[in-house]
């Protein structure tokens, strides 16, 4: 029996192909996870690695890169993760203090913001919350045509209800700004572990291409990082005015 995912895929290549289309992107792979594994069952397969694309190999040969969904503790996993350095070089964290990181950030930081949720639903009668992440202005240069700036993802209607992606998608264009959602990035684990749109919890990812307000060759603020910021604060405060409804009348629908 095929998997749900296999079947978008197969769905996604019929259109591609009706379209005129050389490729299907299928979003990320994480090398040996069984969730993701569907993936590596296609023909024809490229993966973007050390800059650039390339021909897939065995997927077992990528095996030995860690992964977030592997079984070995959460402490070993990041200890064993590459963390990129300015300097183009990687290093590796002990296992003990990438757990005494996690002991005294990640977890705090999770059950603070959990109760935040909860306390905004059972105060305003709902919760929004809008991850906001940075990206590479070249993190997109595999898209054909005119890049988009920002990037919103709400895992297909799955993290959100349509009333709220389209409402932060408006309030950004209202500045200007091209907006595209769920590709590449379509929401990481906030929107998984949080959206809950049939209960009124709503999270939308938003990746930002950073040349927008800032040098990447320098990691400075560009010289017009005041007008970017007081862009910012309208769109939040268009946000704010977001009007709750009931959890159970929105649909969750694919966007």
């Amino acid at each position: 029996r095929q998997s749900l995912g296999t079947y978008i895929i197969l769905d996604h290549i019929d259109i591609a192909r009706e379209a005129g289309l050389p490729n299907v992107y299928l979003g990320y792979w994480v090398p040996g996870s069984a969730k993701m594994g569907y993936k590596a069952a296609f023909s024809g397969l490229e993966v973007y690695s050390s800059g650039e694309w390339q021909k897939m190999r065995d997927p077992a040969d990528y095996h030995s890169k860690r992964h977030p969904l592997s079984n070995d503790p959460i402490a070993e996993q990041v200890a064993n993760k590459e963390t990129p350095r300015y300097d183009g070089h990687c290093m590796h964290l002990d296992p003990a203090e990438a757990e005494r990181r996690i002991a005294a950030y990640w977890r705090p930081y999770h059950q603070t913001l959990g109760s935040l949720i909860t306390e905004a639903r059972a105060r305003f009668g709902q919760a929004i919350l809008i991850d906001m992440h940075s990206m590479p202005h070249d993190a997109l240069s595999h898209l054909h045509g005119t890049r988009p700036e920002m990037v919103l993802g709400n895992r297909h209607g799955l993290s959100a209800a349509a009333r709220v992606s389209d409402a932060v998608s408006a309030a950004l264009e209202a500045e200007g700004w091209r907006v595209r959602r769920n590709s590449p990035f379509s929401g990481a684990y906030i929107c998984s572990a949080y959206g809950r749109p049939g209960q009124n919890i709503h999270v939308v990812q938003v990746e930002i291409d950073r040349s927008l307000y800032m040098d990447e060759a320098t990691i400075t603020p560009r010289p017009d990082f005041a007008d970017f910021a007081a862009r910012i604060r309208r769109v939040v405060a268009r946000l704010a005015a977001i009007e709750a409804t009931g959890g159970t009348g929105d649909a969750i629908a694919a966007e």
